[in-house]
């Protein structure tokens, strides 16, 4: 098994473990590292079950793959997730969100007038909602 593979797995059974987690794992090959989302950040900084976890997948790593390099970090803007490998995405709570309708949406037309004094055009932008129920 190769360090993809491995952290994969792992990430596979964290996911399936803690409920509300969202993962993306990716490899930046520039700075040749394995990179770990975890979001939100309650529970990668609070919850023990997952603390104990990703203490675990360290260790694991670090002992089957000395020469590989590993961050398990919050998400970042700075982190290259360009090469994602791996990805569970935050469940949606339709509950909280009563008035929430997935097929709402907002189209927005760009239209021009010409003030008659001065010749000079203007844009604004007529907006139209559509809601499908």
């Amino acid at each position: 098994m190769n360090a993809t593979d491995f952290i994969i797995s792992k990430l596979k059974s964290i996911s399936s473990k803690i409920s509300g987690i969202g993962i993306k794992y990716a490899y930046d090959r520039p700075t040749d590292f394995h990179i770990v989302e975890i979001s939100p950040e309650s529970i990668r900084l609070n919850d023990e079950e997952y603390l104990e976890m990703e203490y675990m997948l360290w260790k694991e790593f670090q002992n089957s793959f000395p020469e590989e390099d590993l961050l398990v970090t919050g998400v970042k803007k700075m982190n290259n997730m360009d090469n994602i490998l791996f990805e569970k995405s935050l469940p949606v709570d339709y509950g909280k969100y009563s008035s929430f309708n997935p097929f709402f949406s907002i189209r927005f037309k760009l239209s021009r007038k010409e003030n008659i004094n001065t010749n000079q055009e203007y844009s604004y932008i007529n907006e139209s909602y559509n809601i499908a129920a």
